[in-house]
């Protein structure tokens, strides 16, 4: 899988909201106080993106990806988890690559 325009704009988007001096504590609230709407899952998404745009390093969001976040007394599964991960994340850059928009670039007041 390859991160590099769509990860690199995301984490270029929320160092805008979250400088990079922020340790990831403070920076996903400030995550949250930028977007009130963000779930835990986009929020550990936008840190390794933010991440990524800081140190050009894809751990984390290989990480992300293979759901190694998700423990046993989860709900579901890590392999289920990675498989929604990727497809949801595919979605989106399919919206971005046909509409020129990122995804995160929207006000949903505004629609």
């Amino acid at each position: 899988m390859t991160h590099r325009p769509y990860e690199r704009d995301l984490g270029t988007l929320y160092l805008t909201f979250a400088p990079a001096h922020l340790d990831d504590d403070d920076a996903a609230l400030a995550m949250i106080a930028s977007f009130p709407d963000i779930s835990a899952a986009g929020i550990k998404y936008g840190l390794a993106c933010r991440h990524f745009a800081t140190t050009g390093d894809e751990s984390r969001i290989d990480a992300y990806f293979d759901a190694v976040d998700i423990g046993p007394d989860h709900e579901f599964d890590a392999g289920t988890v990675a498989v929604a991960r990727r497809q949801v994340e595919r979605m989106r850059m399919l919206e971005w690559e046909i509409t020129g928009v990122h995804p995160s670039d929207t006000d949903p007041d505004s629609e």
